[in-house]
């Protein structure tokens, strides 16, 4: 793609004696731009699900501070789950006593 400027050259009394063209390639400049406008826009929407997550979490952080009617706190709940959780990943050994005492 190229941009095009051209200037007339002009003598005495005004009259013109020719013209100054000058030819300039903005094919990157122009793929760098489309390049540009299709990250923003890919910015723009990955900001969108931030929002969205963010907003989520927001929610879920105070219902894990609320205490429910019980009286039982759910921050305790869910330390409860993360220790299962650890004991689970723990390698353990198990014998088996298929074969008698």
């Amino acid at each position: 793609m190229f941009v095009v400027n051209a200037t007339p050259i002009l003598g005495p009394g005004q009259h013109p004696r020719g013209v100054l063209v000058a030819f300039n390639d903005v094919t990157l400049i122009e793929e760098k731009n489309k390049q540009l406008v299709d990250m923003t826009q890919r910015l723009g929407e990955a900001q969108e699900r931030v929002k969205l997550q963010n907003s989520e979490l927001q929610y879920l952080a105070k219902r894990v501070g609320e205490v429910d009617k019980n009286g039982f706190d759910l921050s305790d709940l869910l330390n409860e789950v993360n220790k299962l959780v650890d004991l689970c990943a723990e390698p353990r050994v198990i014998e088996s006593k298929a074969n008698g005492p």
